[in-house]
């Protein structure tokens, strides 16, 4: 939680501004912890799941304001779970990133025609993760 301190006659006021939600979706455990901290350390609030049906369940719940999501998981893959989001009314605007280690234009595209709003390429660095997310949430405002 970030700390907005207003200074008043009276004193200071603190006020806080709730942090960015990010819905991570990643069937590699390692992956998940590598970027949950990555986000934790950068400011966000992260929720995790381990694959894309555990990920819709977590995203019913906890609607976060923007997801990372693998596309190669068992149960319901990424691209899958990404067309479901943005055919849903509820969820058609909540950005969704896609990560992958594929990276080929066929691979892009296909994320592009399941509604993505953007892709990330493993490896990728803190940095490039950080400004996709900063790029897309204010894309969606």
């Amino acid at each position: 939680m970030f700390r907005i301190v207003l200074i008043v006659d009276d004193g200071e006021k603190v006020l806080t501004t709730p942090r960015t939600k990010v819905g991570l979706i990643d069937d590699s455990k390692g992956s998940r912890r590598i970027v949950e901290r990555l986000l934790t350390r950068n400011g966000y609030e992260v929720a995790v799941a381990e694959d894309g049906y555990l990920g819709m369940l977590m995203i019913r719940r906890d609607t976060p304001d923007v997801i990372l999501l693998d596309i190669d998981m068992p149960a319901i893959d990424g691209l899958t779970l990404c067309r479901m989001l943005k055919a849903n009314e509820r969820y058609a605007k909540l950005p969704v990133v896609l990560l992958s280690s594929k990276n080929t234009e066929f691979d892009v595209a296909d994320g592009a025609i399941a509604g993505a709003d953007d892709y990330l390429t493993k490896p990728f660095t803190e940095d490039t993760v950080v400004k996709c997310l900063e790029k897309v949430l204010a894309n969606g405002k």
